[in-house]
């Protein structure tokens, strides 16, 4: 007996199928026995290897449509489709599961990538910022070595002023002086040069270089300088004046007579160099005071490159001693 929907051959009178559990009934095994043709495979193409008649072929068509009526015959052509479409789905599945796996490898990667990214731009970032900071570093190293050094002090205290270790010399434009580092409170930069400032507002120092009317003679802007300073000071003290460019002058401020002024100028080539020292004025009865503050000022003059003169800054017991100690 020949089964219709698989062609496997079963034993005589079977009632179902047994490779694909389809129904036989008795009609169909005479129909299938009587008329269906002998199938063979050739190269993946199915060929008839005997022509029915038209007849059976009419018969054959009749055949097919009495085989395909059967409920239960539908039933497993059902099942088996039904089979066929879960391993399809099945298929989709898993290929859907590979692709996934593949994109979120994909994925992973490019977060990696990403993230590799992100801490190279880090990094990027970190050397522009160390960059960054190095040139403000360098800009702020610059700016400092534009000013002198001085170790900021509340109040002045002279006794940080009498010893020659206590001082510092700073090289500016064409020009360099000396200062104590540790008495001031702030040093700064001027449009001229440099001032120094305390709290006590009778302490202070500036030095200045300024540039000398082209027009304008040595002796004219010395006279100049004098002639002015005389119109500043009450108690003017004439220390040194020369025509060929120095002017040396002491006083007190007319506006505020606590206020003394130590001032020097200097006429070198087509500039004017000065150094103009403030400090409040000594009690006269007090000696130590007055000591201590020519001695400062004595320093001063001697660390100025500009002042012109010729003795090295000495001790404080050498100036008490009157000893005006080395030649530079």
């Amino acid at each position: 007996m020949i089964c219709p929907n698989c062609k496997t051959k079963n034993k005589e009178g079977a009632a179902f199928c047994e490779n694909c559990g389809i129904q036989l009934s008795p009609d169909d095994q005479t129909t299938m026995m009587q008329d269906e043709p002998t199938i063979m495979e050739t190269d993946g193409d199915l060929q008839e290897k005997k022509q029915p008649s038209k007849e059976k072929k009419r018969h054959r068509k009749t055949e097919h449509k009495t085989v395909e009526e059967p409920g239960k015959y539908k039933s497993a052509k059902g099942i088996i489709t039904g089979l066929s479409a879960l391993i399809v789905v099945m298929a989709l599945m898993i290929g859907i599961g590979l692709w996934q796996n593949h994109s979120t490898s994909g994925d992973t990667a490019s977060v990696t990538t990403t993230a590799d990214s992100q801490e190279e731009d880090s990094s990027e970032d970190t050397t522009t910022a160390e960059t960054t900071t190095e040139k403000a570093s360098t800009t702020e190293d610059t700016a400092s070595e534009d000013l002198p050094d001085i170790e900021a002090q509340d109040h002045v205290d002279y006794t940080n002023v009498l010893y020659l270790n206590g001082y510092e010399t700073f090289s500016a434009d064409g020009y360099s002086f000396g200062y104590p580092n540790a008495f001031y409170k702030t040093v700064s930069k001027t449009s001229d040069g440099y001032r120094f400032e305390s709290d006590d507002e009778y302490e202070w120092l500036e030095y200045s270089k300024e540039k000398m009317s082209g027009s304008q003679s040595t002796a004219s802007a010395i006279s100049s300088i004098r002639q002015n300073l005389k119109n500043r000071f009450n108690k003017q003290n004439d220390i040194l004046y020369k025509e060929t460019g120095v002017c040396i002058m002491g006083g007190v401020e007319k506006t505020d007579e606590n206020q003394a002024i130590y001032y020097l100028a200097r006429v070198q080539g087509n500039y004017i160099y000065t150094m103009e020292v403030g400090y409040e004025y000594p009690d006269p009865s007090n000696t130590t005071e007055k000591n201590q503050k020519d001695y400062y000022v004595d320093c001063l003059y001697r660390y100025c490159s500009f002042s012109g003169g010729t003795y090295s800054p000495r001790s404080y017991s050498t100036f008490l001693d009157g000893d005006m100690g080395s030649k530079k």
